[in-house]
């Protein structure tokens, strides 16, 4: 009923950040949103008004409320709303400067500004090593599980690739193998063995891997019409995405350097014949010296000859006792 009051006409999607990250409110009651960015539904009207249906964590109290001593005061639930598992929305009006924004997200963006950012941030990051992301062309018809000749929905399915599509489940591949690769169940996953440098890099990965899902969401649905279709000059775009990247075993790198590092030990100069015979006499002159000696002490006090078999015995029985 709101809506058609309103006179609503069109509905965007625009990040969230773009809007209320830096954007001040005014007019409103003060919220405390979701702290993360999303996509964020817009809509516009023919009186230049435009509203977004935003995800909030709470409302904050307007009216400070104090006990006023009375025992019999009733103090109850309190009257703050807070978001559930299906999430807390309000309608918030756009300000000018918000307007603005929106409409210099659509100027700005374009396929090859996106494909460009993305190339940059997602495939060429020192990340990227590790997830190997694939790319491939898809259409509205795609499915997960099917080829396409096997579609069931058209008897002779024509459709052709768009490109916001494509974007979208390379950016959902990647999500997903980074996903399996933190999974804790996953034991052949190098993530344990990551250094402090290489932990940052995921961090930063993930991030740019969720502005750029962001975007690439609310710019095809802010485009999809015949635009959204792969021309031949997209396709010459959209074939550095293809591009194959190296990946690093990292299990089998480890294992190299050790072998390597043994490798280097054993690749030494090996030692001269005389000072290994020399090392074998000075050895045998010492065994006997030892030796020698034990049968002087035996020879010339019998005290030590008791002792030796005294112990010899306690020993003998103390190992028998454990068995």
């Amino acid at each position: 009923m709101y809506m058609a009051e309103k006179r609503i006409r069109t509905c965007s999607l625009y990040p969230f950040d773009l809007l209320f990250e830096h954007a001040k409110l005014n007019q409103h009651p003060h919220f405390d949103f979701v702290k993360t960015n999303y996509p964020l539904a817009v809509f516009h009207n023919n009186l230049n008004q435009a509203f977004a249906l935003v995800q909030i964590q709470s409302e904050t109290k307007i009216l400070d409320i104090s006990p006023i001593g009375d025992p019999r005061e009733f103090w109850g639930a309190s009257s703050t709303q807070f978001h559930d598992a299906f999430g807390l929305f309000t309608l918030i009006e756009l300000n000018q400067q918000q307007r603005n924004e929106c409409f210099y997200f659509d100027k700005k963006s374009s396929w090859s500004s996106l494909v460009n950012s993305i190339q940059l941030d997602l495939f060429e990051h020192p990340f990227s090593t590790h997830i190997q992301p694939q790319f491939k062309l898809i259409h509205n018809l795609y499915y997960y599980g099917l080829l396409d000749d096997s579609l069931p929905l058209l008897e002779n399915p024509q459709a052709s690739p768009q490109v916001g599509l494509s974007l979208l489940e390379m950016l959902n591949s990647i999500e997903a193998a980074i996903q399996n690769l933190k999974h804790v169940k996953n034991e052949s996953s190098p993530i344990h063995l990551f250094t402090t440098e290489e932990y940052a890099q995921l961090l930063d990965y993930e991030y740019k891997l969720s502005e750029h899902h962001v975007d690439v969401t609310c710019y095809t649905a802010n485009h999809f019409n015949r635009e959204n279709l792969v021309n031949d000059e997209e396709k010459a775009l959209l074939k550095q995405l293809q591009k194959k990247y190296p990946k690093v075993n990292y299990f089998k790198s480890t294992s190299d350097q050790a072998l390597s590092a043994t490798n280097t030990s054993t690749d030494k100069e090996p030692e001269k014949p005389w000072v290994v015979f020399f090392s074998l006499v000075l050895i045998f002159a010492m065994l006997f010296a030892l030796l020698y000696g034990i049968y002087l002490l035996f020879k010339q006090f019998e005290f030590i000859k008791f002792a030796a078999i005294t112990i010899g015995i306690i020993v003998f029985l103390a190992i028998w006792s454990k068995k």
